[in-house]
C-alpha cells in the first residue's frame, strides 16, 4: 500500500482547535474536509466525534464515532464512504471532528 499523505489536513491549521497534538474539525470544516478525501480519492477509516468538557478539554464521544474499518464498509468506494462521512458529520454538527489516519 502507497504512503497516503494526510498533510493537506494541515491547511486548515487556523480553521480548527489545536488539541494535544490533534486536529479537531468543526462541522463545517469538516465537511470542506471530506470533499478533499473525495477529490484526492483517499479512503476514510473513520472520524472520532468530540464534545467540549471544558475550555481547554475534549471528551471522545464514541457513540458518535464512525469506523470504517468495520468490514460492513470494505466493499464502500471512497465516494460512497465520504457521502456517509458527509451526513454523519452534518447531523451531529455541534460536536468538533477529527480523521483517523491509518
Amino acid at each position: 500500500m502507497d504512503d497516503i499523505d494526510f498533510g493537506f489536513l494541515e491547511d486548515y491549521g487556523d480553521r480548527v482547535v489545536h488539541w494535544e497534538g490533534t486536529l479537531l474539525f468543526p462541522a463545517d470544516v469538516a465537511v470542506e474536509a471530506v470533499g478533499e478525501f473525495k477529490h484526492k480519492n483517499i479512503r476514510l477509516l473513520g472520524i472520532d466525534a468530540f464534545d467540549s468538557s471544558t475550555e481547554d478539554t475534549f471528551e471522545c464521544r464514541n457513540e458518535d464515532c464512525l469506523d470504517f474499518s468495520r468490514k460492513e464498509y470494505w466493499d464502500y468506494s471512497v465516494e460512497e464512504l465520504c457521502d456517509i462521512a458527509t451526513e454523519h458529520i452534518q447531523s451531529r454538527n455541534e460536536f468538533l471532528f477529527e480523521f483517523i489516519e491509518p
